[in-house]
Protein backbone atom coordinates (compact mmCIF):
# COMPACT_ATOMS: atom_id res chain seq x y z
CA UNK A 1 0.00 0.00 0.00
CA UNK A 2 1.36 3.42 -0.96
CA UNK A 3 2.12 5.87 1.85
CA UNK A 4 2.25 9.64 2.29
CA UNK A 5 4.41 12.08 4.18
CA UNK A 6 2.51 15.38 4.12
CA UNK A 7 4.45 18.61 4.71
CA UNK A 8 2.84 22.03 5.15
CA UNK A 9 4.31 25.44 5.87
CA UNK A 10 4.43 29.07 4.73
CA UNK A 11 6.27 30.35 1.67
CA UNK A 12 10.04 29.75 1.69
CA UNK A 13 10.00 27.74 4.90
CA UNK A 14 12.12 25.08 3.20
CA UNK A 15 9.34 22.70 2.17
CA UNK A 16 10.56 22.16 -1.37
CA UNK A 17 14.20 21.40 -0.55
CA UNK A 18 13.37 19.22 2.43
CA UNK A 19 10.58 17.29 0.69
CA UNK A 20 12.79 16.62 -2.33
CA UNK A 21 15.57 15.16 -0.17
CA UNK A 22 13.18 13.09 1.95
CA UNK A 23 11.57 11.73 -1.22
CA UNK A 24 14.95 10.84 -2.72
CA UNK A 25 16.02 9.09 0.48
CA UNK A 26 12.84 6.98 0.66
CA UNK A 27 12.43 6.56 -3.11
CA UNK A 28 9.02 8.30 -2.94
CA UNK A 29 7.58 10.74 -5.49
CA UNK A 30 8.07 14.41 -4.57
CA UNK A 31 4.71 16.13 -5.05
CA UNK A 32 5.10 19.91 -5.33
CA UNK A 33 1.55 21.17 -4.92
CA UNK A 34 2.73 24.76 -5.27
CA UNK A 35 4.19 23.99 -8.69
CA UNK A 36 0.81 22.73 -9.89
CA UNK A 37 -0.80 26.07 -9.00
CA UNK A 38 2.17 28.02 -10.39
CA UNK A 39 1.87 26.17 -13.71
CA UNK A 40 -1.85 26.90 -13.80
CA UNK A 41 -1.34 30.61 -13.07
CA UNK A 42 1.39 30.97 -15.69
CA UNK A 43 -0.73 29.12 -18.27
CA UNK A 44 -3.72 31.36 -17.53
CA UNK A 45 -1.51 34.39 -18.03
CA UNK A 46 -0.34 32.98 -21.36
CA UNK A 47 -3.99 32.68 -22.42
CA UNK A 48 -5.41 35.93 -21.06
CA UNK A 49 -2.45 38.28 -20.75
CA UNK A 50 -3.68 40.60 -18.00
CA UNK A 51 -4.01 39.97 -14.28
CA UNK A 52 -7.43 41.62 -14.05
CA UNK A 53 -8.76 39.41 -16.85
CA UNK A 54 -7.27 36.32 -15.24
CA UNK A 55 -9.05 36.97 -11.96
CA UNK A 56 -12.34 37.76 -13.72
CA UNK A 57 -12.17 34.93 -16.24
CA UNK A 58 -10.12 32.36 -14.34
CA UNK A 59 -12.80 29.68 -14.09
CA UNK A 60 -13.78 29.74 -17.76
CA UNK A 61 -10.15 29.81 -18.90
CA UNK A 62 -9.12 27.08 -16.45
CA UNK A 63 -11.79 24.73 -17.78
CA UNK A 64 -10.16 24.90 -21.20
CA UNK A 65 -6.76 23.86 -19.80
CA UNK A 66 -5.51 20.28 -19.74
CA UNK A 67 -4.13 19.83 -16.23
CA UNK A 68 -2.38 16.58 -17.13
CA UNK A 69 -0.58 18.38 -19.95
CA UNK A 70 0.56 21.52 -18.11
CA UNK A 71 1.61 19.40 -15.13
CA UNK A 72 3.04 16.55 -17.17
CA UNK A 73 5.25 14.19 -15.16
CA UNK A 74 8.28 12.97 -17.06
CA UNK A 75 11.15 10.88 -15.65
CA UNK A 76 9.73 11.29 -12.15
CA UNK A 77 9.53 15.10 -12.29
CA UNK A 78 6.74 17.53 -13.02
CA UNK A 79 7.14 19.94 -15.92
CA UNK A 80 7.81 23.55 -14.86
CA UNK A 81 6.45 26.51 -16.80
CA UNK A 82 9.27 28.90 -17.72
CA UNK A 83 7.64 31.69 -15.64
CA UNK A 84 6.55 29.49 -12.74
CA UNK A 85 8.89 31.04 -10.19
CA UNK A 86 8.80 34.74 -11.07
CA UNK A 87 7.60 37.13 -8.35
CA UNK A 88 4.62 38.22 -10.48
CA UNK A 89 3.49 34.64 -10.99
CA UNK A 90 3.89 33.91 -7.28
CA UNK A 91 1.38 36.64 -6.43
CA UNK A 92 -0.96 35.56 -9.21
CA UNK A 93 -0.73 31.96 -8.00
CA UNK A 94 -1.80 33.01 -4.51
CA UNK A 95 -4.92 34.62 -5.96
CA UNK A 96 -6.06 31.94 -8.40
CA UNK A 97 -5.49 29.20 -5.82
CA UNK A 98 -8.42 30.57 -3.84
CA UNK A 99 -10.95 29.44 -6.47
CA UNK A 100 -12.80 26.35 -5.22
CA UNK A 101 -13.26 24.77 -8.67
CA UNK A 102 -9.53 25.01 -9.36
CA UNK A 103 -8.70 23.59 -5.94
CA UNK A 104 -11.10 20.68 -6.48
CA UNK A 105 -9.47 19.72 -9.77
CA UNK A 106 -5.97 19.99 -8.29
CA UNK A 107 -7.12 17.91 -5.30
CA UNK A 108 -8.29 15.11 -7.61
CA UNK A 109 -5.05 15.31 -9.60
CA UNK A 110 -2.92 14.99 -6.46
CA UNK A 111 -4.86 12.14 -4.90
CA UNK A 112 -4.77 10.20 -8.17
CA UNK A 113 -0.96 10.12 -7.94
CA UNK A 114 -1.21 8.07 -4.76
CA UNK A 115 -2.62 5.20 -6.82
CA UNK A 116 0.75 5.00 -8.60
CA UNK A 117 3.38 5.64 -5.95
CA UNK A 118 4.19 6.63 -2.36
CA UNK A 119 4.46 10.39 -1.98
CA UNK A 120 6.19 13.16 -0.07
CA UNK A 121 3.66 15.96 -0.59
CA UNK A 122 4.43 19.57 0.26
CA UNK A 123 2.21 22.62 0.19
CA UNK A 124 -0.22 24.51 2.41
CA UNK A 125 -3.13 22.11 2.76
CA UNK A 126 -1.45 18.72 2.44
CA UNK A 127 -2.10 17.68 6.05
CA UNK A 128 -5.50 19.36 6.40
CA UNK A 129 -7.26 18.71 3.07
CA UNK A 130 -5.35 16.69 0.50
CA UNK A 131 -3.89 13.87 2.61
CA UNK A 132 -5.48 14.13 6.08
CA UNK A 133 -4.72 10.45 6.72
CA UNK A 134 -1.03 10.71 5.87
CA UNK A 135 1.22 8.37 7.81
CA UNK A 136 3.29 11.40 8.88
CA UNK A 137 2.22 15.05 9.06
CA UNK A 138 4.84 17.78 9.25
CA UNK A 139 4.71 21.57 9.58
CA UNK A 140 7.84 23.55 8.70
CA UNK A 141 7.98 27.03 10.20
CA UNK A 142 10.43 29.92 9.96
CA UNK A 143 10.34 33.69 10.75
CA UNK A 144 9.26 35.83 7.78
CA UNK A 145 12.49 37.84 7.75
CA UNK A 146 14.57 34.72 7.18
CA UNK A 147 12.13 33.43 4.57
CA UNK A 148 12.35 36.77 2.77
CA UNK A 149 16.15 36.49 2.64
CA UNK A 150 15.83 33.04 1.05
CA UNK A 151 13.29 34.23 -1.51
CA UNK A 152 15.37 37.32 -2.33
CA UNK A 153 18.36 35.13 -3.21
CA UNK A 154 16.16 32.99 -5.46
CA UNK A 155 14.67 35.97 -7.27
CA UNK A 156 18.03 37.63 -7.88
CA UNK A 157 18.81 34.72 -10.17
CA UNK A 158 15.63 35.40 -12.19
CA UNK A 159 15.08 39.14 -11.94
CA UNK A 160 17.39 42.14 -11.66
CA UNK A 161 14.84 44.64 -10.34
CA UNK A 162 14.05 43.18 -6.93
CA UNK A 163 14.49 44.54 -3.40
CA UNK A 164 14.57 42.71 -0.06
CA UNK A 165 11.98 45.10 1.40
CA UNK A 166 9.57 44.33 -1.43
CA UNK A 167 10.15 40.59 -1.06
CA UNK A 168 9.45 40.76 2.68
CA UNK A 169 6.24 42.68 2.00
CA UNK A 170 5.19 40.01 -0.51
CA UNK A 171 5.96 37.26 2.02
CA UNK A 172 3.84 38.94 4.70
CA UNK A 173 0.97 39.52 2.28
CA UNK A 174 1.13 35.90 1.15
CA UNK A 175 1.07 34.71 4.75
CA UNK A 176 -1.99 36.85 5.38
CA UNK A 177 -3.85 35.39 2.41
CA UNK A 178 -2.78 31.82 3.09
CA UNK A 179 -3.73 31.77 6.77
CA UNK A 180 -6.96 33.76 6.56
CA UNK A 181 -8.52 32.53 3.32
CA UNK A 182 -11.86 30.79 3.71
CA UNK A 183 -10.88 27.85 1.50
CA UNK A 184 -8.18 25.48 2.81
CA UNK A 185 -6.24 27.97 4.97
CA UNK A 186 -2.71 27.21 6.10
CA UNK A 187 -2.95 25.69 9.60
CA UNK A 188 -0.95 23.44 11.89
CA UNK A 189 -3.09 20.33 11.98
CA UNK A 190 -3.50 18.10 15.02
CA UNK A 191 -0.75 15.52 15.18
CA UNK A 192 1.68 17.42 12.95
CA UNK A 193 5.34 17.48 13.98
CA UNK A 194 6.56 21.09 13.87
CA UNK A 195 10.13 21.96 12.92
CA UNK A 196 11.62 25.47 12.92
CA UNK A 197 13.90 25.51 9.87
CA UNK A 198 15.67 28.65 11.08
CA UNK A 199 17.15 26.56 13.90
CA UNK A 200 17.84 23.36 11.96
CA UNK A 201 19.99 22.71 8.93
CA UNK A 202 18.40 21.13 5.88
CA UNK A 203 20.16 17.86 6.70
CA UNK A 204 18.94 17.92 10.31
CA UNK A 205 15.35 18.59 9.22
CA UNK A 206 15.46 15.78 6.66
CA UNK A 207 16.93 13.36 9.21
CA UNK A 208 14.27 14.17 11.80
CA UNK A 209 11.44 13.69 9.29
CA UNK A 210 12.79 10.35 8.12
CA UNK A 211 13.23 9.21 11.74
CA UNK A 212 9.67 10.30 12.60
CA UNK A 213 8.33 8.44 9.58
CA UNK A 214 10.19 5.26 10.50
CA UNK A 215 8.88 5.36 14.07
CA UNK A 216 5.22 5.96 13.10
Amino acid sequence: MNEVIAIDGPSCSGKGTVAKLVAESLNFYHLESGLIYRNIAASLYDSLGQESEIIDLAIDAFQSLDLNSICLIENGKMRKHKNAYTSFNAQLTSKISQFQLIRNEVLNFQRALLNKTSIVAEGRDMTSIVFPNAKLKVYLDCPPEIRAQRRYKQLKLLEKDVSLAHVLDDILNRDERDTKRLIAPLVITKGSKVFDTSKLSVEETVSRIISAFASN
